[in-house]
């Protein structure tokens, strides 16, 4: 039977600085983990929503904000500006009713007192003052109301009539359209002229002026409304 003889033998490495780096194994006091298929989260909290500040929140940026608010015309400033000029404007002044001497009140009567008579043979007619000139109802039996446009239409004859033969008493727009149809007849205004050498006769023939309150020529400034009316009489 043979002997086996085992001799020592030598390993020779060609690289003497060639080493092996064996990584260590993991302690036994610590269990192993299986590894987590999510990846890392930073370790930060979540943010509560509503702790969000105005930058963080979803929304249009400050370029797309400012590009519509570039289309606005008006600016805060031109608002506020028309804001404080309509505060600062002052109340329309009130009407003021200016009551004419008694030589021009008189021409203003003599003028209705015209249409008055023209109207008296159609049946009974009141004339009174009133708060802008003077005021003439004629009431028409029923039978003849139907014909009341007639009986108006000579009382306006008669008014023309009485302003041209007046010295300083004129029915504005005389030559054009100087009286309004009303529901119950007609209106005229009236108006004092002093002295014709310098009255706008475009005013008062026409009863228009293109200048207005430029107009070198004088405006009337006294006038009166004559209104005159047709009811039934009862």
């Amino acid at each position: 039977m043979s002997s086996l003889k085992v001799k020592n033998t030598f390993l020779e490495l060609d690289d003497p600085e060639e080493s092996f780096v064996l990584t260590p194994r993991r302690a036994s006091s610590e269990p192993p983990t299986s590894r987590s298929p999510f990846p890392d989260l930073p370790e930060t909290p979540p943010k509560d929503p509503r702790d969000a500040t105005a930058s963080e929140t979803t929304g249009p940026a400050d370029a797309d904000v400012y590009s519509v608010c570039s289309l606005c015309t008006t600016s805060e400033e031109e608002l506020a500006h028309a804001d404080t000029t309509l505060r600062q404007k002052p109340p329309a002044a009130p009407q003021v009713i200016v009551t004419p001497p008694p030589a021009v009140s008189e021409g203003f009567r003599a003028i209705a007192l015209a249409a008055f008579s023209a109207l008296a043979t159609y049946g009974p007619t009141e004339m009174q003052p009133s708060c802008y000139g003077y005021q003439v109802v004629v009431k028409l039996p029923r039978q003849s109301f139907e014909a009341r446009a007639g009986f108006l239409r000579i009382a306006q004859e008669s008014v023309l009539q009485a302003a041209e033969n007046s010295s300083a008493t004129y029915v504005l727009g005389y030559r054009a359209s100087p009286f309004l149809e009303t529901p119950l007849g007609f209106s005229a205004l009236l108006c004092h002229v002093p002295d014709s050498s310098c009255a706008c006769w475009d005013i008062l023939q026409w009863g228009m002026c293109n200048f207005g309150d430029t107009c070198r020529w004088a405006h009337p400034t006294m006038r009166a409304t004559l209104n005159v009316m047709a009811a039934v009489l009862e």
